[in-house]
């Protein structure tokens, strides 16, 4: 059940854990101590759930993931017909693929599944099939990609 300003976020089937519940103002989230993460996960959260209301016509679920050794895919959103978008948030500049390797390990499990991260990097860019993206793309979604930042 919603209140009107807290959002359950249920586990992904194949996840582990409880549903957690966001504050869905990023605002109040900082005024009771919320880290840098937390709060982006809420601003995430906010942008995709507007996303879905004005411009989707199938309503689309959304989950979390967290993997057993307890690292976290912060958004995963599922259309009816099964297509998958995850979404990852670092509070880190510099992204090593260690990072990136849950990410990939969920994308290779899930076929039909794109994977976005989101960091404070000065541009988009691909790793492993895995779109890179500023924090200030969260509201704008895909951007162009330049050809010499995508890596294998």
């Amino acid at each position: 059940c919603e209140l009107f300003v807290l959002h359950r976020l249920s586990p992904y089937p194949s996840s582990r854990g409880k549903p957690i519940y966001l504050i869905l103002d990023p605002g109040i989230a900082d005024y009771l101590g919320a880290s840098l993460t937390r709060k982006l996960h809420i601003t995430l959260l906010n942008e995709r759930l507007c996303k879905n209301t004005y411009t989707v016509t199938k309503k689309k679920q959304f989950y979390y993931y967290r993997s057993i050794g307890k690292n976290f895919i912060h958004l995963i959103e599922e259309d009816l017909d099964g297509k998958r978008e995850a979404f990852q948030l670092f509070d880190i500049e510099r992204i090593k693929k260690p990072d990136l390797e849950l990410m990939h390990s969920f994308l290779t499990r899930n076929s039909n599944t794109t994977g976005s991260l989101y960091a404070p990097v000065p541009e988009t860019m691909i790793i492993k099939k895995i779109h890179i993206h500023p924090w200030e793309n969260m509201a704008v979604g895909e951007s162009n990609i330049s050809p010499f930042l995508v890596q294998p």
